[in-house]
């Protein structure tokens, strides 16, 4: 990755080693990026996954940022799919929370990118890290806790990897595959 910005023909470029630019675009070739450890032009120490990690997120900044559309129309469907599994969660049917789930993400106030409906503001997210059979057991652990206390309902994000990608699995499987359509039987289930 070099300081100049993109150029289409590379023996413009004044870094004769640079293969990026700053915004993860091949020089020479439109339309290409790459996100990988080949970003680094030396091994940045021994523990090589922190670094891709923060680079991976640097580089989803950037692809949402020259992306017009893509953020607008993703807010506006997470919210959408919030508002309805909050009024189902209330006790809606089916149909009823999704003719409400649509007008209140249309009538949703906080804006997040532009003109589209932006999240609630009290939307929540869980991650369950990786690690393995270890942490999906430690993942477990959580959820039950949460469950105790009635907190897996207002959970509007899962974000998982690994072992927590285990659990995160059983947790979808579980609430999909609830005859009770809610979450309140599974956090009943998993306490």
């Amino acid at each position: 990755m070099g300081s100049d910005p993109w150029q289409a023909d590379v023996t413009l470029l004044k870094d004769r080693g640079a293969v990026l630019d700053s915004r993860f675009r091949v020089h020479g070739v439109s339309g290409l990026r790459i996100v990988d450890a080949s970003v680094f032009p030396y091994i940045p120490g021994y523990f090589i996954v922190t670094p891709i990690f923060m680079v991976s997120e640097k580089a989803a900044d950037v692809l949402l940022a020259d992306s017009k559309e893509y953020p607008q129309e993703l807010a506006a469907e997470e919210t959408r799919a919030i508002m309805l599994r909050r009024s189902i969660e209330a006790g809606s049917t089916p149909a009823e929370a999704a003719a409400r789930s649509a007008a209140d993400a249309a009538a949703a106030a906080v804006s997040i990118c532009g003109n589209a409906p932006g999240l609630p503001a009290d939307t929540v997210g869980l991650a369950l890290s990786g690690g393995g059979v270890r942490s999906a057991t430690f993942c477990l652990g959580v959820l039950q806790a949460l469950a105790k206390r009635d907190r897996l309902r207002h959970i509007d994000f899962l974000s998982t990897v690994s072992g927590g990608g285990y659990i995160g699995a059983f947790l979808a499987d579980s609430i999909r595959g609830s005859r009770a359509s809610t979450i309140r039987s599974v956090e009943f289930a998993i306490s």
